[in-house]
């Protein structure tokens, strides 16, 4: 929640529940621009989201990334086609990119 967000953030010296913490004000402090609070929990896992239960796509997951638009297969089909071979997952909003392992 907003509301827990912190100036300072009290580390206890354990390395694991400091980064966590540090990720979760991080994650807090991008409220305003949700694309880069959405990337920052994909890149560290914090804060542990859980989908929502009316989650309307196939998976029912939270999205991993956004899938390549019907524009840009027919704009850059070749292209789009490699770098859909090379990622785990293909194009699907739950492959990861390289990134978010």
């Amino acid at each position: 929640r907003v509301a827990n967000y912190q100036a300072s953030v009290a580390l206890i010296g354990n390395t694991t529940a400091d980064l966590e913490a540090i990720h979760a004000q991080q994650y807090l402090a991008w409220y305003p621009n949700g694309t880069q609070g959405w990337c920052e929990w994909r890149r560290t896992g914090v804060p542990a989201l859980s989908p929502t239960v009316n989650a309307v796509n196939p998976s029912k997951q939270i999205p991993r990334r956004y899938v390549y638009s019907d524009r840009e297969f027919s704009t850059n089909g070749e292209h789009v086609a490699e770098a859909i071979a090379r990622m785990p997952g293909g194009n699907s909003q739950d492959g990861r990119v390289w990134w978010d392992q």
